[in-house]
């Protein structure tokens, strides 16, 4: 079996339930080289206020993590130990070719999904673990600095966003038996606020972590804009889509990066 499909499978386990959502991009282009009990707490707490933080997974509970690059990915490894199995939904294409900068630099999560494989296989997660899907919080970003300086002609523009179908339905979070959804987040993303007001309308509740203070209920805002289902959306947000699936296209340096800049 290719390398590349066994590291997918220890990400992507075929029995557990969350797999179907694992996006398949970065690991296709892996290179070595390059590359239920109720759940304990830390303190007891009123009802409305601090959230204290899990010891163990709470299977009522699912969790985004997004952070930026792979820092999301060491955040999910901490919530693996504790009972929680993660889910990483990157959909940006690496650039093919060398001398090709790519704009959201894929090269640190490619890294930690292939190196941190054998860690996530070692703590024999049960087929039912609840899901933590991973997001890099900086899938949107512009990186004027590093285009200025840019030497070469060509730029690989592989921003990317999440749309609503990109997570399970609130109805399916529900029937598994899932009534909330912590958060982490270093940045505000509007693709995700999307996803969580949909939770939200179907009585799911946000909890957001605010640092010392723990996680606290978070009431996501409808969002100004609906945002489509189609992908076609994406073209109308300046993004590029890759034929092969992802996105990632490559365009001349300093042109084509108009449209929707998130965050």
């Amino acid at each position: 079996m290719d390398e590349r499909m066994k590291i997918f499978q220890i990400w992507a386990p075929d029995n557990s339930v969350w797999s179907p959502w694992v996006k398949p991009v970065l690991f296709s282009n892996f290179n070595k080289k390059t590359s239920s009990e109720e759940p304990e707490v830390e303190n007891v707490v009123d009802k409305g206020k601090r959230q204290p933080l899990l010891k163990t997974a709470d299977y009522g509970s699912a969790f985004i993590v997004d952070l930026k690059g792979d820092k999301s990915i060491d955040k999910a490894m901490e919530l693996a130990k504790i009972g929680y199995r993660p889910i990483p939904l990157y959909n940006c294409c690496p650039a093919p070719k060398r001398g090709v900068n790519e704009v959201i630099d894929t090269s640190a999560i490619t890294a930690s999904l292939f190196g941190k494989a054998e860690e996530l296989a070692g703590t024999k997660l049960p087929d039912m673990a609840p899901p933590a899907f991973l997001l890099d919080s900086y899938r949107m970003r512009f990186n004027l600095k590093r285009i200025e300086k840019s030497t070469v002609n060509e730029e690989y523009d592989n921003r990317w966003c999440v749309f609503p179908q990109d997570f399970p339905s609130a109805v399916f979070l529900l029937k598994q038996g899932i009534n909330k959804v912590y958060l982490y987040r270093d940045r505000e993303n509007d693709d995700l606020d999307h996803v969580l007001y949909r939770y939200q309308q179907k009585g799911i509740t946000i909890l957001l972590h605010r640092g010392q203070e723990g996680f606290k209920e978070y009431r996501v805002g409808k969002p100004y804009k609906q945002l489509g289902l189609s992908y076609r959306v994406a073209e109308s947000l300046g993004l590029r889509l890759n034929s092969t699936g992802g996105f990632g296209q490559i365009s001349v340096s300093g042109s084509g990066y108009s449209g929707y800049r998130g965050g």
